[in-house]
């Protein structure tokens, strides 16, 4: 009987530590593309470079019955516009009020909540 017991409570043990180690990936919303579909960062793919001014990130795009994933790639300097390239063939400056300000927005966020030390986004820094 104690030996059941004790199996039962190392189980539970068991069960309740290895729940505590799940994490769950946030997405976070940047707007819609012309073609309808919304546009979401998959926040634990922005990955930083250096400084924020280069950094690469994964969007999920969805219309509620298809997916399309899109990669994106940023780069800024002083003095000039940042300008972005993604897996769809679309690269340029980024423009207002597009989804890949949106985007710039999100990650200039994430940079400053890094660098006073209150980011807790999921991205990553090199």
């Amino acid at each position: 009987m104690l030996k059941k017991f004790f199996s039962v409570m190392i189980l539970i043990a068991v069960i309740f530590f290895c729940g505590q180690n799940k994490t769950s990936a946030a997405d976070y919303y940047v707007g819609n593309y012309d073609s309808g579909l919304r546009a979401y960062v998959m926040t634990e793919t922005l990955h930083f470079y250096g400084n924020y001014r280069w950094y690469t990130v994964k969007v999920k795009a969805t219309d509620g019955r298809q997916i399309v994933y899109v990669d994106y790639s940023f780069d800024g300097g002083a003095g000039r516009r940042e300008t972005f390239k993604n897996s769809q063939g679309y690269s340029g400056v980024v423009e207002s009020g597009t989804v890949e300000d949106n985007i710039y927005s999100y990650a200039l966020k994430v940079w400053g909540d890094w660098v006073m030390g209150k980011g807790k986004s999921g991205a990553t820094f090199d």
